[in-house]
């Protein structure tokens, strides 16, 4: 088991489409912020400076990664490779967590 420190306040913004409603599993974090129905621009700006970004099977999600200098956790299964780079960590389909090996 990795333990992360904790520096700053820890805040989660959800990106998607809906209503909080179609987010059950999520309603025990108190620090959960719902970004539904943003424009594509707001999103993917939010996406670009996040701290740590966990990214979806989506093209939308896997070009902010791309731009940014946070942490990325991605899906290990999906048909866009991923920079071979410390910031890019692969997680399966159990959500077990697999860093890339930098060159």
């Amino acid at each position: 088991m990795q333990i992360v420190k904790q520096v700053k306040p820890i805040a989660i913004y959800l990106f998607s489409q809906g209503s909080k409603n179609d987010f059950p599993e999520f309603e025990k974090f108190s620090n959960l912020h719902f970004c539904l129905d943003w424009t594509a621009q707001d999103s993917f700006l939010h996406m670009v400076f996040a701290d740590v970004l966990i990214t979806s099977k989506s093209s939308f999600s896997y070009k902010p990664a791309l731009l940014s200098k946070g942490i990325k956790i991605c899906p290990k299964d999906f048909w866009h490779g991923y920079p071979m780079k410390e910031d890019w960590i692969l997680a399966d389909e159990n959500g077990e967590f697999e860093q890339i090996d930098a060159f």
